[in-house]
């Protein structure tokens, strides 16, 4: 079986390698209804591409910048600081 997926699909491993997490932090995002997820038959689940996209939030500032609001307006100061 190939480990290639649709352009437009990641699988599981293939989002959680492409944002730098463990596969299960992807399950949970599913699990809580904050990634949206495909079921193709019983075991076979896919991503949009988008969709785990959109899960990043641009980060402005150094050490203790601010993160960018998810609203559609990303030029207010809005956010946490860390």
């Amino acid at each position: 079986m190939s480990n290639e997926c649709s352009p437009e699909f990641f699988t599981t491993r293939q989002a959680a390698h492409y944002l730098a997490v463990h596969p299960n932090t992807i399950r949970n995002l599913m699990l809580r209804g904050e990634l949206h997820a495909e079921r193709i038959g019983a075991r076979i689940i896919r991503l949009r591409k988008a969709d785990v996209r959109a899960l990043l939030t641009p980060y402005r500032g150094g050490e203790y910048g601010i993160w960018a609001s998810n609203s559609s307006n990303h030029g207010s100061d809005s956010g946490a600081v860390l």
